[in-house]
This record gives C-alpha cells, sequence and structure tokens, in this order.
C-alpha cells in the first residue's frame, strides 16, 4: 500500500489511514477500470473515515483520499460489509 499526499491533506494521519485500510467495516466500488475503491471504518481513536484507493492489478494498492466520513457515506460505518 502506498498512500499519495492527497490522502494527507484533510489531516488523517498515516497510522489512521493504514488501520483503515487493515481492518475497514465497509467498502463500495466507486469505479471499475481503473477499480476505485472507498472504505469505510474507524481510526485509533474511533473516527469514522472513508479511505478512497486504486487497485493496481494485483500490486501495490494507491491510497489516494483519507478524510472523516461524509454524511452521504455514514450509512456503510454501520451496515454489514458487502451488502450495500
Amino acid at each position: 500500500m502506498k498512500i499519495l499526499d492527497s490522502a494527507l491533506k484533510h489531516g488523517i494521519s498515516e497510522q489512521d489511514i493504514t488501520y483503515v485500510y487493515e481492518s475497514a467495516v465497509n467498502s463500495l466500488v466507486l469505479q471499475t477500470v481503473p477499480e476505485k475503491i472507498m472504505l469505510f471504518g474507524f481510526d485509533t481513536i474511533g473516527r469514522g473515515l472513508e479511505v478512497g484507493y486504486v487497485s493496481n492489478d494485483g500490486k501495490e494498492d494507491i491510497i489516494i483520499h483519507a478524510m472523516k466520513v461524509r454524511a452521504t457515506y455514514k450509512q456503510y460505518l454501520y451496515s454489514q460489509k458487502g451488502t450495500e
């Protein structure tokens, strides 16, 4: 996993991004080619976050976005993984 500077612009630490990447409670495929995925989870202090990445054809995923979860996506924090 590689974290781009764009993922850090909202003040989310690399540690918290990695934590959500590894322990997301839900995900949403935003685009299929290239595959862009939004992960939803809680950071090390319990804040709800959204973390977006581009899947790199089985190579290293590239994190492009991270911020506190927006109202549009809050439902994904509290719904069962894979049901949305």
